[in-house]
């Protein structure tokens, strides 16, 4: 494991390198595990990979142990095993090869590994050499598992690896507790060799702990030290076993107290270490920071440890189960049998050679039994064995097991994607605007309709359960991957193939680069791409009434979230209306979409006055600015003095004017021209002051909206000024700062690279949209369509429609302004290019 650690420290400092590479090696072969169920005909594989979600698993899992890195190395190896014979016969050379590695690392990572590795080798035996028996399988397991030990001798040797001789530790723990547990027959003595200068015998017993070694050796008067002189420790290891000859029902009885305390009997959670969210202090640095994610996965722990999960019983009593029923049921070794046989001799094992109490030697036992009992209580389609069934039977199996590895793979991608966002902008980027809300929601602002009032509303409910920006932040990723997992698992459903490139598509910059930031923009993008996903989901050609209204949730949030929503909202109700009632019908289902998204709008506003928030008229903003642009560009539209700053120092309209930003005309200090009013008079009068502008002034007025939705879009404008991603945040005036890091980094510079290639171009990607719809509309009037195809139209038309509206309301040139649009429509576009399978799975 060091050897490994110091190529891995080249790569990524630290301690990352390690976690990245257990974690992937574990969650690899849940994978694995979870496709070879499938494609052997079981149901409800999923479950194998939600074992990793177990509060024992998960919560020890980010530890750099080498417990944890030999459970997911022995795991990765049966894994491939498994997933290569899972369509019968010999597998190939390169498959055994492969599992050979992992199994490898797992045996030399701890020293009592063979133990776990011996059952796996048996059946990676039965597997490449499939009619050989039980017993030719066990010995050529057992000719293996030599192998693998000559290969780490030689191996140590090769790098001039430091022999300690860790035995020392278990027989000095042994003679002690022998020496003092009472009995008044002598014990051969520890040779002084091994004593610190000035202990004793005396200062042995005071130290000694019946369940642990640890004081012997680690505390500041520990009376132990080690050592390598030989002659020494043959004399330990002769005194050790005459001790045991001597005295072998006290052995017995020590060795029974400390299995007891190993499974978790009569020691306390914090002496096992069940859970650890710190880095100990060391000289490099290095330094774990708690989070939200880290909170929950501790709840996790504390009810899983009041559930008594973390005692080795019951996992132990599930492995031995789950042994005898496969064993019984089948005359070879199934993966089930291998898993719990592993898990039960690793733990066993531990009876004569445990020396402490702590959860991480039963985490193998743990991982190995978990995964063998879901195997187990799978349940099977009824063509289950391939051999007894025809080539119909098989082909209908292979369809189903292929749909279940695009599902798995949309999802283990998705569950990437989240953990990539969280890590790359945890706590959560803060600007102005999310600073403004965030005030509104803990009350040191009165709540305005500036920005809608709905994400305060809830981001005021979340602040019950953390404050600050990081709940908005996992609330928007979680949205958003799951949207992506779930429209990639209905469209594989629907024949699509290779549709587990759809979650891909989170990872581009365009969706990345801002999706950290706190902003409504991202939240009714998220909110859409669910609630149209949900939609998607259900059967086809049909959605329930339950399903409707539960989808109905997001898609009225993202409604309510951004006051130009409505027009982007529009075609995702129509879909929505199609999906539940009006199939075949357009023009009811646009009758009923629209009504929908006015019901929605009516209650948002009821709900605003009903609750007394405050009006801000943002609609001033809007014909301010075009006034003056109409004013700076040699028009006639005067703005109304109410609207004028009356201070001192207070510049003209036209030398601070920014013909494509409306900020600089309100934001900035009192230098500004102008100032915001609530008052109903000057708002009648900006209003009727506009018109007149507009009507007489119609050329520089559409000359001025060109110019700022041009920005918008991208034409004319520099990078930076649209915003394309954010690596820095203003959440620090809150208490929430945010620290740059690599990932952050990473996605910021990649996002302004793909700038260049022109991937934040509003006009490329309406122009995507549109061929979207043209190909969409004609398969559906051809009657080639499907539930694909109209997905993919709605969000296409979703995408065109709400951006066509900046040209008469846009402000800024912020790229968040189109983040809708760039991500309704990529998806579209890739559901659209994916091929589709000539004949649809079978049906659920």
């Amino acid at each position: 494991m060091a050897w490994l650690w110091s190529r891995l420290i080249h790569v990524v400092p630290g301690a990352a390198g390690m976690l990245w590479l257990h974690a992937a090696m574990l969650w690899l072969a849940l994978f694995l595990f979870a496709d070879g169920a499938a494609v052997r005909g079981a149901r409800h594989t999923w479950l194998v990979v939600a074992v990793g979600f177990l509060p024992p698993i998960l919560g020890t899992a980010g530890e750099i142990w080498k417990d944890v890195g030999m459970a997911a190395a022995l795991a990765l190896g049966a894994a491939i095993a498994y997933r290569a014979s899972a369509r019968g016969g010999r597998i190939g050379r390169v498959a055994a090869l492969c599992a050979l590695v992992p199994l490898f690392y797992a045996t030399a990572v701890r020293a009592n590994a063979p133990a776990a590795t011996g059952p796996v080798l048996v059946y990676w035996a039965m597997c490449a050499w499939p009619r050989a028996s039980l017993r030719r399988a066990c010995g050529i397991a057992v000719g293996m598992l030599a192998v693998l030990l000559v290969m780490q001798w030689g191996f140590e040797r090769a790098i001039d690896a430091k022999r300690m001789h860790f035995g020392q530790v278990l027989e000095t723990f042994d003679i002690a507790a022998l020496a003092c547990g009472g009995d008044a027959r002598p014990t051969p003595a520890i040779p002084p060799i091994f004593y610190q200068q000035g202990s004793d015998a005396a200062s042995l017993c005071r130290a000694f702990d019946a369940k642990r070694v640890d004081p012997l050796y680690s505390s500041p008067s520990a009376p132990l030290r080690f050592d390598t002189d030989r002659s020494g420790l043959r004399a330990l290891g002769s005194a050790w076993r005459q001790a045991l000859l001597d005295h072998p029902i006290a052995y017995l009885v020590h060795r029974a107290t400390v299995f007891t305390a190993f499974l978790g009997f009569g020691v306390n959670d914090g002496s096992r270490t069940i859970w650890a969210p710190f880095s100990v202090a060391n000289p490099y640095g290095l330094d774990y920071r708690y989070n939200a994610i880290a909170a929950a996965i501790g709840t996790g722990v504390g009810v899983a440890a009041a559930l008594g999960l973390y005692n080795g019983t019951p996992w132990i009593l599930l492995a031995a189960v789950v042994l005898v029923v496969t064993l019984r049921r089948r005359s070879h070794m199934p993966m089930e049998a291998a898993l719990a046989a592993s898990a039960l001799a690793y733990a066993a094992a531990y009876f004569v050679v445990g020396i402490a109490p702590d959860y991480r030697y039963l985490y193998w036992t743990v991982v190995a039994s978990a995964v063998a009992g879901v195997l187990a209580l799978l349940p099977s389609r009824r063509f289950i064995a391939f051999a007894e069934h025809g080539a119909r039977m098989r082909r209908r199996a292979l369809d189903v097991a292929a749909r279940h590895r695009a599902a798995f793979a949309a999802i283990a991608t998705a569950a990437l994607g989240f953990a990539v966002t969280v890590a790359a902008f945890y706590p959560g980027l803060m600007t102005v605007d999310s600073i403004y809300q965030y005030d509104q929601a803990v009350g040191r602002k009165v709540v305005t309709d500036h920005h809608p009032p709905v994400m305060v509303w809830l981001w005021r409910g979340l602040a019950q359960l953390a404050p600050g920006p990081a709940p908005m932040l996992v609330l928007h990723a979680a949205m958003m991957w799951t949207a992506l997992a779930a429209i990639a698992i209905a469209a594989t459903r629907r024949g699509v193939r290779h549709a587990w490139l759809v979650p891909l598509a989170g990872f581009t910059p365009m969706f990345l680069g801002i999706e950290g930031v706190i902003w409504k923009d991202v939240g009714m993008a998220a909110a859409f791409l669910l609630a149209t996903a949900m939609f998607y989901a259900g059967r086809p050609r049909t959605t329930g009434e339950i399903r409707a209204v539960a989808s109905a949730l997001p898609l009225f949030y993202g409604t309510m979230v951004r006051a130009n929503a409505p027009a982007g909202a529009l075609p995702l109700f129509v879909y929505a209306a199609r999906r539940v009632r009006m199939r075949g019908r357009l023009v009811a289902s646009l009758a009923l979409g629209t009504a929908a998204l006015v019901g929605c709008l009516a209650l948002q506003w009821t709900v605003g006055r009903t609750l007394g928030v405050e009006r801000a008229h943002f609609t001033q903003y809007i014909e301010t600015f075009d006034l003056a642009g109409i004013q700076c560009s040699g028009g006639d539209a005067p703005i109304p003095l109410a609207f004028m700053r009356t201070v001192p120092g207070a510049l003209p309209v036209c030398k601070v004017f920014d013909p494509i930003q409306v900020d600089f005309l309100f934001s900035g200090g009192p230098p500004t021209p102008l100032w915001a009013t609530n008052d109903p008079a000057a708002l009648r009068e900006l209003r009727a002051a506009w018109w007149r502008a507009v009507i007489g002034n119609p050329g520089v007025y559409l000359a001025h909206r060109a110019r700022v939705f041009n920005a918008m879009m991208g034409a004319g404008v520099s990078i930076e000024r649209r915003t394309l991603a954010l690596n820095d945040s203003l959440g620090g005036a809150r208490g929430f700062p945010f620290v740059p890091n690599r990932l952050s980094a990473a996605i910021a510079t990649t996002a302004y690279a793909a700038a260049e290639f022109h991937f934040f171009n509003g006009y490329a990607w309406l122009a995507i949209a549109a061929v979207v719809m043209v190909v969409t509309m004609r398969r559906l009037r051809a009657g080639r369509g499907d539930d694909t195809d109209e997905v993919s139209l709605a969000l296409a038309a979703s995408a065109i429609v709400y951006t066509l509206p900046y040209f008469f309301v846009g402000v800024a040139p912020d790229f968040r302004y189109i983040y809708w649009t760039i991500v309704a429509t990529l998806v579209a576009a890739i559901l659209v290019a994916l091929p589709r399978a000539t004949r649809v799975a079978v049906s659920r």
